[in-house]
């Protein structure tokens, strides 16, 4: 019997020759090759497999709707924006990619808190308070992470750094950072927005359903004569 395909390991597959290309683009280029653009191609790799990470180890079965669209946002941040410098190319590039991971922490959120809660009764208000304090909370920690990595490692994620080279200083020296926060919450909110107007959507295409007098249930139209 043939074992389907999933869409996930079609798009792992796709991320690991991306991989193998950018490594022979910047082995053949010298101008673009750089010992830090080849370690994140390495890291680019790995976290494209965090999905079949999170079921090995929690057996986490992530909706394809999130893995997929994570893997989508690894090839845009890592790829586009890291390895061939979009961020410093399109000026919105970083803000917009923010955005979108509010969007996507927002949906991984959602999915922890079904797998914590399982069939308890939703209370929407917490629900969106622990969906958006969730993707909140990951982007700060991602800007803890740019934060030690402009230290260790000389970059400027945060840009701390003007064009000219000098230090920047007051608000245009966190401005970056509040920005990338700003995002992450607005896309999360956005995400929840969404998310409640699906659900209500669908409860309006639900059948009402009404009991007669013996106790069974038929669809109301079905009493419409």
């Amino acid at each position: 019997m043939k074992r389907k395909i999933s869409i996930l390991f079609i798009f792992t597959a796709i991320s690991v020759m991306l991989a193998i290309a950018t490594v022979i683009m910047l082995l053949c280029i010298p101008k673009l090759y750089t010992d830090f653009k080849m370690m994140m191609t390495g890291v680019f790799v790995l976290l494209c497999f965090v999905p079949y990470l999170l079921f090995w180890i929690f057996r986490w079965r992530l909706p394809n709707y999130i893995s997929i669209s994570y893997i989508v946002f690894i090839w845009c941040t890592t790829l586009g924006g890291t390895i061939y410098g979009l961020y410093d190319i399109i000026s919105i590039y970083d803000t917009v990619l923010h955005a979108s991971s509010g969007v996507l922490l927002g949906a991984f959120g959602l999915y922890l808190y079904r797998v914590i809660a399982k069939d308890q009764k939703d209370n929407m208000l917490f629900v969106g308070l622990f969906t958006i304090s969730f993707a909140t909370m990951a982007g700060v920690l991602w800007e803890f992470w740019e934060f030690w990595s402009d230290e260790i490692l000389r970059l400027n994620s945060q840009r701390h750094t003007g064009l000219d080279g000098g230090a920047l200083v007051g608000h245009e020296a966190i401005r970056d950072t509040i920005y990338d926060l700003m995002a992450d919450m607005v896309g999360a909110i956005l995400f929840f927005v969404a998310y409640i107007i699906i659900v209500n959507v669908r409860k309006r295409k639900q059948p009402i359903v009404v009991h007669n007098k013996i106790g069974s249930t038929t669809d109301i139209a079905d009493n419409i004569k």
